[in-house]
Formats: structure tokens, sequence, C-alpha cells
């Protein structure tokens, strides 16, 4: 388990609203190098209603794929960090890092049947 609050990081803190509604792609401009390997962090906030989604291991399932402009694509697991508060975190893997260019993210965060 990742201590995603232990210094040094370089957290990216991100709102993400799960609705029915269609949102474009947005560009986060959020800047990442090499040197962020094993800091560099996205935390993201879902919330539904404007308000903080409960989440726990029973309830979702969420993860986050990485595509790189230079062809790679990763997916891993968002690890719930604050579920009373909706917040989810991963850790940029370094795979992703090491390569120059940019990259495109998805995050999906589904209910549990």
């Amino acid at each position: 388990m990742v201590d995603y609050n232990m210094p040094p990081n370089k957290k990216a803190s991100i709102k993400l609203d799960t609705n029915a509604f269609l949102e474009s792609r947005s560009d986060l401009n959020v800047a990442f190098s090499s040197a962020d390997r094993d800091t560099a962090i996205f935390e993201f906030t879902v919330t539904q209603d404007k308000k903080p989604l409960l989440l726990g291991e029973s309830n979702i399932k969420s993860s986050i794929v990485f595509i790189h402009s230079k062809g790679l694509k990763v997916r891993e697991p968002l690890e719930i960090t604050d579920g009373m508060n909706g917040k989810i975190s991963v850790k940029i893997p370094d795979d992703v890092l090491k390569l120059p260019g940019k990259v495109t993210s998805q995050v999906f965060v589904t209910r549990k049947t």
C-alpha cells in the first residue's frame, strides 16, 4: 500500500463528478517528469450531485487507464484513500513517467454487482 500523503510527493488533486451527461475531454494542464518517479500521484474526489460519493471495497470498482503518445497503454487500479469523502488515488506507474511525451488518462468508477 502506498502512503499517498507521505512527503515528498507531487500530487494532482482532481474533482470527478459522476453523472449521465457526456463531458468533453479536458486538458488538466498537469505536468509530471521522469524525475517524479515514486512521487507522482493523482488524487480524485468522486462526487455525485456535488456531494462526495461514499466509496467502499464492497460497492465500487475503480481503475485508471494511461495512454501514452508513444503507444504505451497501462491500466492501474485506484485505491480508496478516504471512502467517506469520496477520495481515490493512484501512484502514476514509472513506465508511464519514464517516457517523454503526452499522456491521456481515463478514470472508471463502476458499481459492483
